[in-house]
């Protein structure tokens, strides 16, 4: 098989699903079903295994209730207890019965295999990238001397993304403007247009969304992309859709996880000092920049290319 037939059923035709299995006359049309969301895959993954010879397979973006656990360090009444363990519960069941799990992050994946070993269960989960991203050639960024500003590209409906910009607004601009950085913060995103930032500086445009062809036109200008999120989950798209542009992130552990294998392109900052230091350092060195921007094109190139993606689609999910 050189390329795969994917038949999707979008959220809206949920409810459907039983109908539509039901409908159909002779062989299922279809070797692998791909569920993803907890509660998706909980509701619907039963149904899907009475097909018989269907390989089931879950694709997490993130593992949920982690995730919801370290926004609780952050954010008081966040989720509650029960619904933290009611999603939990959710996820490991779906560990248990699904014939492959997929993650983007490699701790997530070791996080699922172990949970596995412990309750005497083989190991079945496995990386995939989250997607394929069309990205400059290593060298193809213009010169960095052309660049000024630094972006955020994130939804307003992204709890993380609220209190990661607040606490750069709060604790890590002000550092920046303290040693001299002018630069322009543009805030880009769905819904984006409601944030009220929390700062008095001039030198900020909430622009909320942009189409396609204005965000590229953005990227194409900017020197940095910001990423300074406190908790999360998952690989970020924002920051691997920065570098496939030529742009390099200042982000924080909790936004570069799952990208270890990325360095020296992205490595997290400790703490609001840090991150200053390191805008002061991208906005005025033009080789730190160009390196930097460099290397984030090669990774992507090895891991979240068409190709690279399509092969790792083709070996987990098909076995060729």
């Amino acid at each position: 098989m050189s390329e795969l037939d994917v038949t999707l059923v979008s959220r809206q035709r949920e409810c459907d699903l039983s109908k539509w299995l039901g409908s159909m006359s002779g062989p299922i049309p279809f070797d692998v079903a791909v569920l993803s969301r907890p509660l998706v895959a909980a509701t619907y993954g039963t149904e899907v295994r009475l097909l018989g010879s269907v390989r089931c397979l879950y694709y997490g973006h993130d593992i949920h209730h982690r995730r919801l656990l370290a926004m609780r360090q952050f954010v008081n009444n966040a989720v509650s207890a029960w619904e933290l363990m009611c999603l939990a519960r959710i996820e490991r069941k779906i560990w248990r019965e699904q014939d492959i799990v997929l993650y983007p992050s490699a701790e997530e994946v070791e996080y699922v295999n172990s949970y596995r070993a412990h309750i005497g269960l083989q190991p079945n989960a496995a990386l995939l990238p989250l997607w394929s991203v069309p990205c400059l050639p290593p060298g193809g960024a213009p010169s960095p001397t052309l660049r000024r500003g630094m972006l955020f590209v994130g939804s307003y409906g992204h709890a993380p993304n609220l209190d990661g910009l607040d606490w750069f607004f709060g604790e890590v601009l002000p550092r920046a403007r303290a040693m001299g950085c002018r630069d322009t913060v543009y805030i880009v995103g769905s819904g984006m247009e409601r944030y009220l930032p929390p700062t008095s500086d001039t030198d900020l445009k909430v622009l909320g969304w942009l189409s396609e062809e204005a965000l590229r036109s953005l990227y194409a200008r900017v020197r940095i992309a910001l990423v300074p999120l406190r908790y999360g989950g998952g690989v970020k798209g924002k920051l691997l859709e920065a570098i496939a542009h030529g742009v390099p992130c200042i982000t924080t552990a909790a936004g570069a996880q799952g990208l270890s294998a990325a360095k020296p392109a992205i490595e997290p900052v400790r703490d609001a000092k840090q991150f200053a230091d390191e805008i002061m350092l991208l906005t005025e060195d033009d080789d730190l920049w160009a390196r930097k921007s460099a290397a984030g094109l090669n990774y992507l190139q090895a891991t979240c290319s068409r190709a690279a993606v399509k092969r790792s689609i083709m070996e987990l999910i098909l076995g060729k």
